[in-house]
């Protein structure tokens, strides 16, 4: 079939073109029930011949399913009145696309017919396996020579797990069927020739991409057995070790015998500047993957390698806001400085009883020395944090910018910002 050229329209009147391109929609429709020996009389309930086409694809083809659009746009949908230039250069572009893909289904399917479709077939599981080892050598993984192809997978989805749903949309087109579109209804089935196009899709996709994300996330390397499920309640467990030595840390009485989810609350209260990092730890997850857990890590490693410096900032703050403000009721500093009340009254208690904090992890204000020696070594921190600095502190134009200010101009948490402040202050007093 042949494409269609913009320039042959754009001076048609509208009804003129839209007659034209959905004639040729539907001529490209019907080639393709021809070629797939679709029986239509299972759609004869539906009396609109645009309803029945578009239920055929939905349902029951993945040729060219993106021709749903068009049927919609130009059959089921049309209204003359809203319709621009714009629009019939959008349904020429699609109808083009869609020619493009039939006549390579037209092209795998003479193939097929020269070479036989297990040649053709075992010659790609064959570049398969061979791409799925060369992507376990990039990252230096191990794996059996005579290993088949299944459990490569297996292996490359675990340590490439950005592309996860390349490899599951690859699972199901070596089995025959398509991935994803119909949830609730049976997949539909890939005739031999459709194996072989959708297989092929995702191979060069994978062979043209993997090295550009191949370490974005951490690697895990499981047992024998294991799953990222496993991998994910054992880092739960290890959340809930850590939520339990931060109120321990503040002296926080809890009941160990009631579910995490009442310890995981008054973490919350008394370190609320870690809801977003808690929040997104205890989402219901029922198929974790890389990116969760590598998530995870780097939340565990920041609250427990910083919850006591950051509770003690917080004291900082409050007392520079409350040497001015002496007379504002705890609510109301709660909600200014972006504080919980449990949080102020936590901090009035450690103040009253004078409990003993450690010097090296208090964060007094930033002085203009400081400030001039930041200014002049800049070359200390990396780009991201020099510009989070020069914003935050006014380094070149005198403006200071609050952390929230901060946080919100760089689309980071407010917890960040202050991590930043307080590891560039520590190496600026060192020098």
């Amino acid at each position: 079939m042949k494409q269609l050229n913009y320039d042959d329209y754009k001076e048609k009147p509208i009804y003129e073109v839209h007659e034209d391109i959905l004639s040729k929609v539907l001529e490209l429709v019907y080639q393709i029930i021809k070629e797939k020996n679709i029986n239509m009389d299972k759609y004869s309930y539906i009396d609109s011949e645009y309803e029945r086409i578009y239920h055929m694809f939905y349902y029951d083809v993945n040729l060219c399913s993106d021709i749903k659009y068009l049927i919609k746009e130009l059959g089921i949908e049309y209204d003359t009145s809203n319709t621009s230039n714009d629009d019939i250069e959008n349904w020429i572009f699609s109808y083009n696309s869609l020619v493009d893909e039939f006549n390579y289904y037209l092209d795998v399917k003479k193939e097929v017919e020269i070479e036989g479709f297990e040649n053709v077939y075992d010659k790609l599981l064959e570049d398969l396996k061979t791409l799925m080892k060369e992507m376990l050598d990039y990252k230096n993984k191990p794996y059996n020579d005579n290993d088949k192809l299944r459990k490569l997978l297996k292996k490359v989805e675990q340590y490439y797990n950005y592309y996860i749903l390349t490899i599951s949309d690859l699972h199901s087109a070596l089995v025959g069927y398509a991935e994803g579109e119909n949830i609730d209804e049976q997949p539909k089935r890939l005739n031999n020739i459709e194996r072989i196009i959708k297989v092929r899709a995702n191979y060069n996709y994978l062979k043209n991409n993997y090295k550009e994300n191949a370490f974005i996330y951490r690697d895990y390397d499981l047992e024998e057995g294991e799953t990222f499920s496993d991998l994910h309640i054992k880092y739960l467990d290890r959340s809930y070790d850590l939520y339990r030595e931060m109120l321990d840390f503040l002296k926080i009485e809890y009941d160990n015998k009631k579910p995490p989810i009442f310890i995981i609350d008054k973490v919350k209260k008394y370190y609320p500047f870690y809801i977003d990092y808690i929040d997104d730890n205890n989402k219901p997850y029922f198929n974790p993957y890389a990116a969760l857990l590598t998530r995870m890590d780097e939340y565990y490693e920041i609250m427990s390698e910083n919850y006591k410096k950051d509770f003690i900032n917080e004291i900082n703050r409050y007392q520079r806001f409350i040497k001015n403000n002496k007379d504002l009721p705890n609510n109301e500093i709660a909600n200014k400085l972006n504080m919980t009340t449990e949080e102020i009254e936590k901090i009035n208690e450690i103040m009253n009883e004078k409990i003993p904090l450690e010097d090296n992890d208090y964060m007094p204000d930033i002085t203009e020395e400081i400030k001039e020696k930041m200014k002049d070594n800049l070359s200390l921190f990396n780009d991201r944090d020099v510009e989070v600095l020069k914003y935050r502190f006014g380094l070149f134009n005198g403006i200071e910018h609050s952390i929230e200010d901060t946080a919100k101009y760089f689309n980071l948490t407010t917890t960040r910002i202050k991590q930043i402040e307080a590891k560039a202050i520590r190496k600026i007093r060192k020098i």
